[in-house]
């Protein structure tokens, strides 16, 4: 072969390789083609990501026989999307809401949706060349029918009150059979369409396997222990698909018990996160990572301080590549420096009527003072603010604290935010850090996100009191 002929050889294969990339690397497209006798509303969210609440696309008034197009921006893709559709049901006139799940890989995507049967995988109708949406209503059409009859043979096994009979064999030794029989489907039907992004989800289909000889509280621990048998910790395509969050939720709330109160839900909790986190650390470091990262989100909302101290050896391993290492290392930080009885960082501060505050000499004629870390763009803020607010102006309480709402607001649309809600909150002391979460009073308060409440006794300036709700404020001022 001469040289001219082997470069030329190489330049095509070259070229063909960089083609089928740049097929797999752009940006792909939902063609929806309405049907029925409705007129909806309809938008596409994405299932995955950090703008699960902002619609990709929304159309008003969409009529039978219109095609819409969504694009899906490639930085986005491959993962699962939801099309939400919104009309008035044409038999009662009532608002309804259905909603379709669409698979977006390697192949852009034709779709035919009534809006009132969205939800009836019968009724939406995919391109005949899709693999990744058509072969996922297949394999969810025969998952579903197995664990219908698994859920039939669970509830007798569970219902039936004469282990020893015959039936009662009979139906556990279906019910073994059965759940066998699923689980190798799923490992079969995972190996053979590996080249698809829905084979990645089929694995959280697995039903944990429950001991029947066992009482109540232990069937449920053997299942904890028997949900993770098909996990794959270095499958890292996970992360692009929704099922993952679920099936790490379902986790979670298989640790919980009727009744618990809050020291039983921190300890279930950090059980939980521990657990799964140790098996994720065998895996992929950045599937690793985002385990750690799930569980403090989880723990930072519902201050499970408990929870978010297991963690500490984790963030401090090299192996462990997740995104809110800094926030967690500094949010541990905050609970060694800010609890009941430590003294609080003193600062000083420019008030919303432009006056000199220092924060130690804050509220001197009062027994207590709070400090509260907010934004006026924060909904949870608002929640609290909301509930805190009348109880405030309308009780005795504000006789024994006054308040300084200190804002952590810094953009151009949030600051203006800020100087409204001072005008609306006008019994409280206001004022604004610089720089936000990077501020100095946000540093030095170990602030990773908002609302932070603290009562502080305005003598010795010391923390009595953190308070997660309004109603935690009431309660302390025993309203």
């Amino acid at each position: 072969m001469s040289l001219f002929i082997r470069t030329l050889a190489v330049s095509i294969l070259v070229l063909m390789s960089y083609s089928c990339q740049s097929q797999e690397s752009v940006d792909r497209k939902i063609m929806l083609k309405v049907t029925g006798n409705v007129v909806s509303n309809v938008a596409l969210f994405p299932l995955t990501g950090n703008n699960t609440q902002k619609p990709i696309k929304a159309v008003e008034q969409a009529k039978p026989g219109d095609v819409i197009e969504f694009v899906i921006d490639k930085g986005s893709i491959p993962s699962d999307f939801q099309l939400f559709f919104e009309f008035r049901n044409p038999s009662n006139g009532q608002p309804a809401r259905t909603e379709r799940r669409v698979f977006i890989n390697k192949q852009n995507v034709e779709v035919q949706v009534n809006p009132m049967y969205a939800s009836v995988d019968d009724s939406v109708h995919f391109a005949v060349n899709d693999m990744e949406n058509n072969q996922f209503l297949s394999f969810m059409a025969q998952n579903n029918h197995t664990r219908e009859m698994l859920g039939v043979l669970q509830m007798v096994l569970s219902k039936y009150d004469s282990p020893d009979s015959k039936f009662y064999k009979e139906a556990l030794k279906e019910y073994t059979s059965k759940h066998k029989e699923h689980t190798e489907w799923i490992k079969k039907q995972t190996k053979e369409h590996s080249k698809l992004l829905i084979s990645h989800t089929f694995r959280f289909q697995y039903i944990p396997q429950i001991n029947w000889t066992l009482d109540e509280e232990m069937r449920k621990q053997s299942m904890l222990d028997d949900y993770m048998a098909l996990a794959d910790f270095n499958d890292i395509q996970v992360l692009q698909l929704s099922d993952y969050r679920k099936w790490l939720d379902s986790y979670v709330n298989l640790h919980f018990g009727k009744g618990y109160n809050a020291q039983q839900v921190d300890s279930a909790l950090t059980t939980a996160g521990k657990r799964m986190i140790e098996m994720a650390k065998s895996g992929d470091p950045k599937l690793y990572g985002h385990m750690v990262d799930y569980f403090f989100e989880g723990f930072e909302s519902m201050d499970l301080q408990g929870g978010i101290r297991m963690l500490n050896p984790y963030v401090n391993d090299p192996k462990c590549l997740a995104t809110k290492k800094t926030m967690i290392q500094r949010r541990l930080q905050g609970l060694n420096t800010l609890y009941v009885g430590a003294v609080v960082p003193d600062f000083e501060i420019v008030d919303s009527n432009e006056q000199p505050l220092k924060f130690s000499k804050f509220s001197s004629n009062k027994p207590y003072k709070m400090l509260m870390f907010w934004s006026a763009d924060c909904e949870y803020c608002k929640q609290f603010t909301d509930q805190l607010y009348p109880f405030y102006t309308n009780s005795k309480a504000n006789e024994s604290f006054d308040v300084l709402a200190l804002s952590l607001d810094d953009t151009e649309t949030e600051i203006p935010m800020w100087q409204k809600s001072v005008s609306d909150l006008p019994a409280w002391t206001h004022a604004r850090a610089k720089g936000g979460l990077l501020s100095a009073e946000a540093q030095a308060y170990f602030v990773v996100a908002t609302p932070v409440i603290l009562i502080v006794d305005s003598k010795t300036n010391k923390i009595v009191s953190i308070p997660q709700t309004a109603r935690d404020v009431a309660l302390f001022f025993k309203e």
